[in-house]
């Protein structure tokens, strides 16, 4: 069942963070309903559940990046749990597309 904030966002085009080159355009529908960044998973994960009252929230983890000093590679594999060393935290990953209308920026799509 899909409640009302999430059918409403779901018309939504989430646009390009173009400061940062990292996000493509895809559907609101597409990132809730099929998360692919491990960033988005995380984030998602990290919500906390109706009916889950005094339980323990996900934190993301992981070492947050000074924004005066960003990382090399990938601006999230300070804090990934699926980097891949040597690679991630070298060079920024291309795009992949995973759907019509969804893109990820990640290496575990290549």
């Amino acid at each position: 069942r899909v409640d009302k904030a999430t059918a409403i966002m779901a018309r939504w085009r989430i646009p390009p963070d173009s400061s940062k080159g990292y996000w493509s355009i895809r559907t609101a529908k597409d990132v809730l309903g099929n998360p692919q960044h491990p960033y988005t998973v995380s984030l998602l994960g990290a919500i906390p559940k109706l009916g889950t009252l005094g339980g323990r929230l996900t934190p993301v983890g992981g070492d947050i990046p000074s924004p005066l000093q960003r990382p090399s590679g990938c601006p999230f594999h300070t804090r990934c749990k699926q980097k891949i060393e040597g690679v991630c935290d070298i060079d920024p990953p291309g795009i992949t597309r995973v759907s019509n209308t969804h893109t990820v920026y990640c290496y575990l799509y290549e």
